[in-house]
C-alpha cells in the first residue's frame, strides 16, 4: 500500500479554518501591499491585517476564494529515497478566473519538494474571491505538508 502519501493543508491568504463566506465577519479590504497587481494585470486584494492599519481601505465586502479542486503533489524518486518530510509554503494569487497564478516557493525550502508542490498547486481551481459580488484576485498561501505514513 502507499506509505508515501503526502498530507495537504490549504491556507488561503493566510487564513485557516474560516467560516463560509455567508457567515464571515466583514473585515476591511485593501489592495495587497505584497502583490498589488498580478501577471494578468488584475488588482490583487487582501483582508486588512494588523500590519496593514496604515493602508487605505477599499470600499465593499471581500469574500475569500473557496477551493473547488485540489491536487496532491507527486513524490519524486529522489524525495522517496531521502524519505523527505516537511512543509512547503507556496505563495501566489488566486485570479478572478479561479486559477492559481504567479506561484513561488518560499526561499530556503527543499528544491525537489518545492517543485512538486508548485506543480500540484498550479492545477488547483477555486471559486474566486469577490468584492461586492464581483470576482477579484486575492493573495494565496498554500502549505503542502509531506509526511511519511
Amino acid at each position: 500500500m502507499w506509505s508515501w502519501l503526502p498530507l495537504l493543508f490549504l491556507s488561503i491568504a493566510g487564513l485557516i479554518g474560516q467560516q463560509p463566506p455567508s457567515q464571515q465577519t466583514a473585515k476591511p479590504a485593501i489592495v495587497s501591499s505584497d502583490v498589488p497587481v498580478d501577471s494578468l494585470g488584475e488588482t490583487v486584494y487582501a483582508h486588512q491585517g494588523k500590519e496593514d492599519k496604515d493602508k487605505p481601505i477599499v470600499p465593499g465586502v471581500l469574500t475569500d476564494p473557496e477551493p473547488v479542486k485540489q491536487v496532491r503533489p507527486k513524490l519524486t524518486k529522489e524525495l522517496k529515497r531521502r524519505r523527505f518530510e516537511g512543509e512547503i509554503t507556496v505563495l501566489g494569487v488566486v485570479a478572478a478566473t479561479g486559477m492559481a497564478i504567479d506561484l513561488k516557493g518560499q526561499d530556503g525550502e527543499d528544491a525537489d519538494a518545492t517543485a512538486s508542490a508548485l506543480d500540484a498547486v498550479r492545477q488547483y481551481r477555486f471559486k474566486p474571491a469577490t468584492l461586492d459580488g464581483r470576482p477579484v484576485a486575492v493573495r494565496l498561501k498554500v502549505i503542502v505538508n509531506f509526511k511519511i505514513f
